[in-house]
This record gives C-alpha cells, structure tokens and sequence, in this order.
C-alpha cells in the first residue's frame, strides 16, 4: 500500500474498528414485551430508576427483587418505557426463565444480546467466555438499557454484567440473589392499600366509581398484591353483569379465594407455584405444615417442631423460603405468610398430608406452645423455675379468657373444645387470654383440692404476677 509501518498500523486499527461497528438495534432480537398501559403504582420505584439514569452516566445494575406476583417485570418494563429515550442504543429484554425446568443459560443469553446488538451469528463466539467477554466490549461502547428477566441465581446473570459502561442493566428476580455486588437493589412489597385500590380502578375504569368501597374491599381480599389486582380487575372486565360487591363475596369465601383469583391462563396459584416447585421435600414440608400456626408469625424453634428437624437446619429452610418469596422475614428471625400464600400452603397441606400426619404436626405444636408458656411463667413468677414444677393441668383450672369470636380459631366454638381438652390455645398462653382461677388451698402434701392429683412444689397462696402457671383451684 505505500504506507510507513507508524502509518500502517493506525489505518488497520482504524479498519478493525469499522468491522466491528454494527446497527445498535437490530429489529427483532430481545425485543421488550408488551407493557402495562394502566400501570399507575411503583412511584417510588419508578422515581428512584429514573434518578439512576440521570446522576449515573457510568453505567449502574439494578435487581429489582420480591415475592411473586408484585410485579417486577411490569415495573422494569414500564422503566424501559418510560426512560427508553435516554438510551439512545436501544432497549433490549431477555428471559431468563430462571423458574423452568430449562433455565437460559449465559452463553445462550449473552448470544441473543450480542445478536441484538448487530453482531452477526456467524461471528458471534462459540465459548461461554469469549461471548460474556465479546458483550463487555460491546456494552462499553454503547448507551443501552438490558432487562434480564427472572433471574434464578447470581451464576447465571454474572457474566453478563458490563464493567463501565453507559447503560443500565435491571435484573428481576424472586431471589435476593447476595452473592452480587456492585449493584443497586430494590425490594418491592405488597402495595399499600391506597396505591392498591388506585391500581384496582385504573384496571376497572369507570365501573369502578360505582361501589369504591367494594374496590377497597377486592384489594384487602387480594392482599393489595399487583398479580392478583389485576386478575381481580380482568374478571370484572371480562363479566359485565358482574359488580364489584359480588366479586367481594365470591372472594369471601377463604377456601375458594385462590381458585377466584384466576383469569385464562393466569392464576396467582401457579405464581407461588413456581416458587414451590423449587423447594426440596423438607423446604415443601415446612413451608405447608407453617399454615398450621395460628399466629402472625414464627420463628426457627416452631419450625423445627413442626418440620421434626434441628432448629439450625430449621433456620437454614425458612431462609430458602424467604429468599423464594414464600415467606416475608418479620422482626427479630422471625418469619410470616402473606395472607394469599398462607391460603396456598394450607391448600397444599390438604392436598399432600395425610390426616394423621396433619394432626401429629398440630398436636406436637401445640405441646410445644404450651410448654414454653408454662416455662416462661415460671420464670415471671415468684417461685425460681427449679422449684416449681407442674406434671399436668388440672381440670379444674380450665378457664380461659378468651375473646368472643377470633379469626384464628380460637372463637367460643374453640373455647369449649380448649376446656374439654384440659390445654389453653397456644395464642392463649402468650397474649394473656387466661383467667386466674380461685387461690389454691393445697400443699404439698395434700395435693390439690380440686381432686386431681396434682401436686405444687410448692403450691402459692396466690397467684405468681404475670405466670400462667397456676397450678389449681378449689372445687367449687
């Protein structure tokens, strides 16, 4: 060619840098789903994405992670719409299937990404390494936004995260996915009530304004989840002879709650499924026997009860149900349903539980509640824990102060099967719903007055401040 080596070799880079330039959007390839028109919840979310965007022109990852059916997806795809202008190199999207029995894998993923980004196939790399390397170059020289979709572990997303670039790239998944680093993490919720009820009548439209109670009511019974809002919203639409207060009775029945939240092929069931099916037999174990508990929440020593485990290995499964969604960390290591996957798990209980094994679980934790009340009492009371010791629960002190009607089975149906059954309900023995029964007159040595045996050691003249261990009354 005539040219001097300096020369030379600035004209081949110069060549080289041409032949990889490609169109920065090749039509067809990790195109972005249909989004959510109605979309009007995630402000916060939404406003925190966007800030992103304009303060961070170096490049930044985002996991959007929560229990299924709060709508991650919709939201990272409404990002992408709304913020897809500051990408000047496009917007791409890419499921990972991260749930299927077939998850994508990231060679697969990062050679749809570079084919979208106009690599041709015949160039695209043949090694898992060369492509995530191949996609780095690329992602540094282009302004992109990338959704990866249902990501399944930090594996399967790693490599296919840029260095410095000038794009954003999102990720969802169920999964907190903590081996990550370097990224920013949005953790979304069951809505608000108000934002729930907004979202409800955005899908609704106007029939909505008919019964705006009955709206609200729908959104409780749905437990302001945004899947099952929407599913709710589609079968008012795709019923017009139906109003918003027969839908809330349709839903008012607990048991056929979760078969009511579906509409064609969507079903907030097969959402939690998902997640369920990835459990091993004791995570699944758990995780239905947990719908036995009749509070609010419970923590690692109730699991291992109910699971007939270690509480450490007890600990570890409510971990892997939490990082699943299936379950919403409390304060203090403690863990809670909500209300839709308590349904689930109760469905499943029934389903795959025997009737003797469902009753063996409830009968060792009751034993167990009431074991650690008495205990607690003891140390509460006046008498050290080493001194009093209680063998049984005379029938004479069962008197239980229990509320007219609760939601928990403890209602005044309970109460009499509690007294005929000589134990307190569990919830009983630790919010203070028993009734202190006459001061004992027996001793250690006469026993109790009431004729059943039981012995103090030693028996108070009155009640211990703030025990449940009273031990017997007087017969009357």
């Amino acid at each position: 060619m005539g040219v001097a080596p300096p020369d030379r070799d600035a004209v081949f880079a110069a060549a080289a840098a041409a032949r990889e330039r490609r169109a920065p959007w090749v039509s067809g390839f990790c195109e972005l789903p249909r989004g959510a028109a109605d979309f009007t919840a995630r402000a916060s979310e939404m406003a925190a994405l966007e800030k992103m965007t304009a303060e961070d022109q170096s490049g930044s990852v985002v996991l959007i992670s929560g229990p299924p059916g709060t709508g991650k997806t919709t939201l990272a795809i409404r990002a992408a719409e709304v913020l897809g202008g500051a990408f000047r190199d496009g917007c791409f999207f890419v499921d990972l299937r991260g749930l299927s029995d077939q998850p994508l894998g990231p060679a697969e993923a990062a050679s749809r990404l570079l084919r979208a980004l106009g690599v041709a196939e015949s160039r695209v790399p043949a090694g898992q390494q060369d492509r995530a390397e191949r996609l780095r170059g690329l992602l540094r020289q282009h302004r992109t936004l990338i959704i990866l979709d249902n990501a399944a572990s930090e594996s399967q997303v790693r490599e296919l995260l840029p260095g410095r670039s000038p794009g954003l790239v999102v990720i969802t998944s169920r999964r907190s996915l903590a081996g990550l680093e370097n990224l920013r993490r949005l953790v979304l919720e069951p809505m608000r009530p108000a934002a729930a009820a907004d979202l409800l009548a955005a899908i609704v439209g106007p029939r909505a304004t008919a019964d705006q109670a009955a709206i609200a009511e729908v959104s409780e019974l749905c437990g302001h989840l945004p899947l099952a809002l929407r599913i709710a919203g589609s079968r008012l639409l795709s019923r017009p002879g139906w109003t918003a207060r027969y839908l809330v009775s349709r839903l008012g029945d607990a048991r056929r709650r979760l078969a009511n939240l579906t509409a064609g092929d969507l079903a907030v069931s097969a959402a939690f499924r998902l997640s369920y099916d990835q459990l091993n037999d004791q995570g699944r174990r758990l995780f239905r026997r947990l719908s036995l508990v009749p509070g609010d929440d419970a923590g690692p020593a109730l699991a291992a009860v109910l699971a007939g485990c270690a509480p450490a290995e007890a600990e570890d499964t409510l971990e892997e149900l939490a990082d699943l969604g299936l379950l919403l960390p409390a304060a203090d290591g403690r863990y809670r349903f909500h209300d839709l996957v308590r349904l689930f798990a109760t469905e499943r209980l029934e389903d795959e539980d025997l009737p003797a094994d469902r009753k063996a679980a409830a009968d060792r934790m009751r034993r167990w509640v009431l074991d650690v009340a008495l205990t607690a009492g003891r140390w509460f009371g006046s008498v050290p824990p080493r001194r009093l010791r209680i063998q049984t629960i005379p029938r004479c002190s069962r008197t239980w102060n229990l509320p007219r009607a609760r939601p928990d089975g403890c209602g005044s149906r309970a109460r009499i099967g509690w007294a005929r059954s000589g134990r307190p309900p569990p919830l009983a023995t630790t919010r203070g719903w028993w009734r202190w029964p006459s001061p004992c007159t027996g001793s250690p040595t006469t026993g109790c007055p009431g004729g059943t045996g039981t012995r103090c050691s030693p028996c108070p003249s009155r009640p211990p401040a703030n025990s449940a261990t009273w031990p017997c009354r007087p017969r009357s």
